[in-house]
């Protein structure tokens, strides 16, 4: 057991996985370049968790953006059959269908107590939500890297305290919506760096 949240919920990680949809580098004059439309981010997996893009058209960019899971539109169970979440992120069709944001488990105050968070479009309602983070990269004759991190424990704690559960939470509405105002608020944070060359 390994983190404490603000209930003093002892918990460990095993299991971390997310989507992230229309990540998008944005210019000072108003145009943007999406660098991949739906992203798995599997801890597990070392090869999902990180995107490399080639090259880029514009030079220098002012803000990066992303969804934390897919939106009511893009949120259908068939759109991406041949991805490599499927079926495995499918969320239940008695909840409305779609994939999962987010599944995030692990033992609870003892070896012998799972919990799981699980985010996603709960009974067809949306519950993502877009970060956009001001960046300052000049593109010109540099290699960059932009981090971006996902902190677990603020999952529950700001501005809303949860206290981790058995069952998922994967059908209260309530609990979805109190998981996402805690995402915006400050679960994702960004740094980068460039390298000239």
């Amino acid at each position: 057991m390994m983190y404490t949240n603000q209930e003093n919920d002892n918990y460990s990680i095993q299991t971390v996985r997310y989507l992230l949809s229309d990540i998008t580098l944005h210019t000072d004059n108003g145009t943007s370049t999406l660098l991949d439309d739906v992203h798995f981010i599997d801890l597990s997996i070392d090869s999902t968790l990180t995107l490399h893009i080639a090259e880029i058209v514009d030079k220098n960019y002012t803000a990066i953006s992303f969804t934390l899971g897919l939106n009511t539109i893009n949120n259908k169970t068939d759109s991406f059959l041949n991805e490599n979440f499927f079926p495995s992120f499918a969320w239940p069709e008695f909840l409305g269908g779609g994939y999962h944001y987010m599944q995030l488990e692990g033992d609870l105050n003892t070896v012998f107590n799972g919990y799981a968070t699980h985010t996603g479009g709960t009974n067809g309602l949306d519950f993502s939500f877009t970060k956009n983070f001001p960046i300052a990269l000049n593109m010109e004759n540099a290699n960059s890297t932009v981090i971006i991190n996902m902190e677990i424990n603020n999952w529950y704690s700001n501005p809303n305290t949860i206290s981790l559960t058995t069952d998922g939470i994967m059908g209260d509405e309530d609990k979805q919506t109190l998981l996402q105002a805690n995402g915006v608020t400050d679960v994702f944070s960004l740094f980068y760096t460039y390298t000239i060359h």
